[in-house]
């Protein structure tokens, strides 16, 4: 028998711990997955914010019948606390901080329950969520104890956590209130299994060590700062799931929107698909409208405004509330916007700048007038990129240098010599540049302006690219075609299109979809699984 026992906390009458945003749709995805016939196929069980007694007896009743030939599987999400010895509990609604052994629910007492289990195999996956830093180790010999470690002992049993125990585990950011998102650790748990990606040798079933290479590889991609951890205790391998969703491709073939042959870069505006003038309905792909919107695209993070060339290649703004017959153009901005030109928002969406043909332009959207560029500063860039994420802005000079500045005052916060690389794109978290050089696209951290990867291109020169909503993927185009990448290792995925050079690919936000103008037409892909 295989048995899936979830259990998740996000609420608790201490007010010492944070109300968690993640752990309801967490275990609730997760379960569907886990209980899906043709990828785990276990009898799963859903766990919501409840006291520690009924936990401890719910959990006494799990491993307690379990007999050889089961499987139990045991995820637990919410708040991790560890006490001044560096003892782990999981905290519980009714947790009380100052009284951890009698309320919350214990590491030890779980890692007991599995050792006395008869059950053949044993799985548990911890989300522990601790919203702050761990406090400082006090155990006896000064070093850290990491209890979920321990936690190991017996046989047939499978750990993994989704940090180290010195580490935090990361929930996305925002309003507790606001709308919900799966955690880093567990958006990579229920991708891996439901889309089969996991399966890293393709042998049509999913291990822990697998799985735990798939989740481990995802989280540190989106947040280096947290790393998840595995510690298994099997003889041969533990096969935890089918690969029943594992598609031949990554992106597969959606629709052929026009057949005119042309390069101009699209744009997704909520619900909308917008390229050189048409717009399309996203998922129905029906024409719903036109407008005099060409070229290169920026659609602001509030999603109401949308710049591109207007008439006579000037930049045009046009104002997107409710359908785009009510598109409304607001204001012409001036400049030029021809093939190769770009357009980019300020992470506030207080400026708008048009860049890569002369000298930039930027604009203070709040009433369209030239922001002053600082003498000596900007007076020689050649192209001005906003961080989508924060108020960082990456200039092109043809001083041969690349500066990092900090709005709103334009300090210079790093000058790096760019004599190879041209700015290219920021990553959706805006952590990460994509910079291309005659070759190939080169992918650093801007912090500190390390290389993280090198996507070369056997003599195919690279132009344009995109990364994924969440970081896994760059599609590239050049000479060898549209192709998407491991965004991780540089390694290739698939091959879209044999020619892509001067296309522009770009995601849609939710990362369903892929779109490109090539010479054939516009063409979609979707999404599916890899």
């Amino acid at each position: 028998m295989r048995t899936a026992l979830l259990i998740a906390t996000d609420t608790y009458h201490d007010e010492t711990f944070g109300a968690l945003r993640a752990p309801h749709r967490d275990a609730a995805e997760l379960a569907t997955v886990l209980s899906d016939p043709a990828i785990g196929a276990f009898a799963a069980e859903l766990l919501l914010n409840q006291p520690v007694q009924r936990l401890r007896e719910r959990l006494d009743g799990l491993f307690a019948e379990a007999v050889d030939d089961d499987m139990v599987l045991l995820y637990l999400s919410g708040h991790g606390v560890k006490d001044r010895t560096g003892r782990l509990y999981f905290a519980t609604e009714d947790t009380r901080a100052d009284r951890l052994p009698s309320t919350a629910l214990s590491a030890e007492f779980v890692r007991q329950l599995m050792d006395d289990s008869l059950a053949g195999r044993v799985v548990l996956w911890l989300d522990c969520c601790f919203g702050g830093a761990f406090p400082v180790d006090l155990s006896a010999k000064g070093e850290d104890v990491d209890v979920v470690a321990r936690l190991s002992d017996g046989r047939g049993r499978s750990i993994m956590t989704a940090s180290t125990a010195i580490q935090f585990a990361y929930e996305p950011s925002g309003d507790v209130r606001g709308g919900t998102r799966t955690s880093l650790f567990t958006r990579a748990l229920i991708e891996g299994l439901r889309s089969g990606a996991a399966d890293l040798d393709g042998d049509g079933e999913i291990t822990t060590r697998e799985l735990y290479g798939y989740v481990h590889d995802h989280v540190r991609r989106s947040m280096p700062g947290q790393t998840p951890t595995s510690n298994d205790s099997v003889v041969g391998t533990l096969a935890v799931a089918r690969a029943a969703n594992r598609s031949a491709g990554v992106f597969v073939p959606e629709v052929r929107l026009t057949t005119e042959p042309d390069l101009g870069e699209a744009a997704f505006v909520r619900d909308f698909l917008v390229w050189q003038g048409r717009i399309w309905r996203v998922g129905a792909w029906s024409e719903e409208a036109r407008v005099q919107a060409h070229g290169p695209h920026a659609v602001n993070r509030a999603g109401t405004l949308l710049a591109a060339g207007g008439g006579d290649d000037e930049v045009a703004i046009w104002e997107t509330e409710g359908h785009p017959d009510t598109w409304q153009e607001i204001v012409v901005a001036g400049g030029s916007v021809p093939w190769g030109t770009r357009l980019s928002f300020s992470h506030d969406d207080t400026m708008l700048a048009l860049s890569g043909d002369g000298a930039p332009t930027v604009w203070d959207c709040r009433d369209w007038t030239a922001v002053g560029l600082l003498p000596g500063v900007l007076t020689d860039a050649s192209s001005v990129v906003f961080n989508p994420m924060s108020p960082l802005v990456v200039v092109d000079s043809s001083l041969v240098q690349l500066t990092l500045f900090d709005l709103p005052g334009w300090n210079a916060s790093l000058v790096r010599g760019g004599a190879e690389l041209t700015f290219e794109r920021f990553s959706p978290d805006g952590r990460l540049g994509a910079f291309h050089r005659m070759r190939d696209t080169v992918v650093l951290d801007l912090e500190d302006w390390t290389t993280l990867v090198e996507f070369r291109h056997d003599g195919g020169h690279t132009r344009r690219c995109a990364f994924s909503p969440d970081n896994r993927y760059l599609v590239t185009s050049s000479t060898r075609g549209l192709r998407v990448l491991d965004a991780a290792t540089g390694k290739p995925v698939q091959v879209l299109a044999e020619v892509g050079y001067g296309c522009v690919p770009v995601f849609s936000p939710d990362g369903r979809y892929l779109v490109a103008g090539l010479n054939d037409g516009l063409h979609v892909w979707r999404f599916a699984g890899g």
